[in-house]
């Protein structure tokens, strides 16, 4: 197992302090996320995903692998 990306990582099965930390990290991300989706950019959007990487739709539709879920945002972000 690869340590290098290992931290004090939240749980989402926490109370007080712990919750709160969770909270604060999914809130960062969600920020992290829709700073990129507004620069329109398929690359810098996604650059943190993983290989295998899933991804649920709004609509319900499930996508699997970085490939698939690129190109589908690769053709979003063309269309605006």
């Amino acid at each position: 197992m690869n340590n290098k990306h290992q931290t004090d990582r939240p749980t989402l099965d926490a109370e007080g302090l712990e919750m709160q930390e969770a909270i604060d990290a999914v809130a960062g991300l969600v920020e992290q996320l829709q700073a990129r989706s507004d620069q329109h950019d398929a690359d810098i959007s996604n650059q943190y995903f993983a290989a295998d990487v899933m991804w649920g739709s709004p609509f319900g539709a499930t996508v699997q692998g970085y490939e698939e879920l690129h190109a589908i945002h690769v053709r979003l972000k063309q269309q605006g």
